[in-house]
């Protein structure tokens, strides 16, 4: 839409509309196919361990910023590259992050 060329008519201009809006339906879908959406209810019922239970509450206790990398690479499947992308941040920012949050659940599941 924001390229749109000098249209010859109505018609032309319809004809192009459509074909970007078609195209961005199938980029639509097949990011979706690429990248698989988990419930965060369908994520409980794979831990039906009690303790299972305790670290996925320990994980949404984390701050906002290190539990969102860790959704998007463990949950998602996101390579740090595309979290990088994703969230605005430098790759060594993602890995750090990462490398906290993993930090923090292990102490606070060790303690």
């Amino acid at each position: 839409m924001e390229k749109a060329p000098a249209f010859n008519s109505s018609d032309h201009e319809k004809a192009w509309i459509l074909r970007v809006t078609s195209n961005c339906c199938k980029d639509c879908l097949r990011f979706r196919k690429r990248h698989s959406y988990i419930e965060l209810e369908q994520i409980q019922e794979h831990f039906p361990a009690p303790e299972d239970q305790h670290l996925f509450q320990e994980l949404y206790t984390l701050p906002a910023k290190w539990k969102t990398v860790l959704l998007l690479h463990y949950f998602e499947g996101y390579p740090i590259k595309e979290i990088a992308e994703i969230t605005g941040l430098s790759e060594s920012a993602v890995k750090k992050r990462l490398q906290r949050a993993r930090d923090a659940l292990k102490l606070e599941l060790t303690s």
